[in-house]
């Protein structure tokens, strides 16, 4: 770590499938442990302002053929796209329902340069199939509220360091889903200048490289470059930025899209089988990058795996993106979270309201102890999630806790809930330090009577 020895004080082994079993006559295995067998998450991501006609044709059947060859049935896939006109664009979130992804796949356009599709993504508001059952849920509601339908403002034309500054915040997004998340990245690269630290933008693919590395997002990198020149050259040497971006990642450049069964399996080699080590660090708020290498004593091994991380930046200098994910990370989090340093009382009241609000959230907030753990300057977040942790009702004011005068101060607010079991939290966070307080409860809304 930065050239320090480390001690590994955690270790993991994480397999796809146990040891094959034989015929001969042995004693029995000890019991396998289930929680170390893998449901891996693989995400699909094309380039569309970096491909041509038949670059996008092959991404497209080279996605196909690592689904129907090496996906497990408990394996979840997303597809993602990104382009100068639409910026990173979300098709489909991660899923273990491997149609769903395929047919999206299908859709995409196979025209370079413009919306990978017009209409791909779809939610309940907008459909008109009345079999439409889809909502999204999570990381994917998250990814909908940042990236919207079509990435966002990426715009004709668009300079390429916001792609990359888009992909570096969708990476800080997938550093909160557990466990390795794969991208398997189309595309023909982007210039052998990119890597030289003298290139204008290579700040900017530098910090999208190092937010993927800390995200635990290793990218298997698929070059889709056609022509029998540039085919020539991409098969003697990797395409520069390419192998860049996925060493630094913990990935690995595969090569040429036209060899399919080939790239598929180095795919699966890769993330079939791997360890996680671990060991301390000190808490340290300064958004530096750490370098890592790990080496192996045995001879005639390669070691394969992310090069660094990145110190976590204080709460006042985040980004409005890693913001949201901090509210989240308060309002959800499991007691004991680092910035969570008060928990108070929270109550819903389902009631009658006809077709109006229907239930009453009632916080009771300890309004001395709420400044000397908080602070004064803050905001109050009330959230009501369903079941699949949507969020289904919000509200925000601020307010400053050296005006409110009493021991204790209830707040109370009114929402319309259908029918159902909702989780509720109200948060008091610091505007300054990220510093919060959280109630919590849960309310089942039951059916109206006749």
């Amino acid at each position: 770590d930065n050239g320090q020895l480390r001690t590994i004080t955690e270790f993991e082994k994480h397999f796809l499938h146990g040891p094959p079993a034989t015929l001969e006559a042995a004693p029995l295995p000890p019991a396998q442990d289930r929680s170390s067998v893998m449901n891996r998450k693989f995400i699909f991501l094309v380039d569309y302002g970096g491909n041509d006609l038949e670059g996008i044709m092959k991404s497209k059947n080279a996605a196909l053929e690592f689904m129907d060859s090496k996906l497990q049935p408990g394996d979840e896939v997303a597809l993602f796209a990104f382009s100068t006109i639409s910026g990173l664009t979300l098709h489909e979130y991660l899923t273990a329902d491997h149609e769903k992804v395929r047919a999206a796949i299908k859709k995409m356009r196979d025209v370079p340069g413009i919306r990978p599709a017009q209409d791909d993504i779809t939610t309940p508001s907008d459909s008109t199939d009345p079999n439409f059952d889809h909502r999204p849920a999570g990381m994917e509601l998250m990814n909908l509220e940042v990236f919207g339908r079509h990435g966002g403002p990426a715009g004709a034309g668009a300079d390429p360091r916001v792609l990359f500054s888009q992909v570096e915040e969708w990476a800080k997004a997938l550093g909160r889903i557990p466990g390795q998340k794969n991208v398997i990245l189309f595309t023909r690269g982007f210039g052998t200048g990119i890597v030289v630290p003298s290139h204008p933008l290579f700040p900017f693919f530098q910090a999208m490289a190092r937010a993927l590395a800390t995200a635990n997002a290793p990218v298997f990198s698929v070059n889709t470059t056609t022509g029998m020149a540039g085919k020539i050259a991409a098969g003697v040497f990797p395409e520069a930025s390419l192998e860049y971006l996925s060493n630094l990642t913990g990935g690995k450049y595969v090569g040429d899209v036209d060899f399919y069964a080939r790239n598929a399996e180095d795919i699966q080699s890769a993330t079939a089988n791997y360890y996680v080590l671990g060991y301390s660090i000190p808490a340290s708020w300064d958004g530096r990058f750490h370098e890592i290498k790990v080496e192996v004593r045995r001879p005639g091994y390669r070691v394969f795996g992310q090069r660094g991380y990145t110190n976590p930046l204080p709460f006042n200098k985040l980004s409005p993106l890693e913001k949201h994910l901090h509210l989240l990370d308060l309002a959800l989090a499991e007691k004991g979270y680092t910035e969570q340093h008060l928990v108070f009382p929270l109550v819903a009241l389902p009631f009658s309201g006809g077709n109006g609000p229907n239930a009453l959230l009632l916080a009771a907030i300890p309004v001395e102890r709420l400044r000397q753990d908080v602070g004064d300057k803050t905001e109050f977040i009330s959230l009501v999630l369903d079941q699949d942790k949507t969020i289904v009702n919000g509200s925000r004011f601020e307010i400053d806790w050296a005006t409110v005068r009493g021991e204790r101060a209830c707040q109370y607010s009114a929402v319309a809930l259908p029918v159902g079991r909702y989780d509720c939290r109200v948060v008091i966070r610091n505007l300054d330090n990220g510093r919060g307080a959280v109630g919590a409860c849960s309310v089942e809304m039951p059916v109206k009577s006749a």
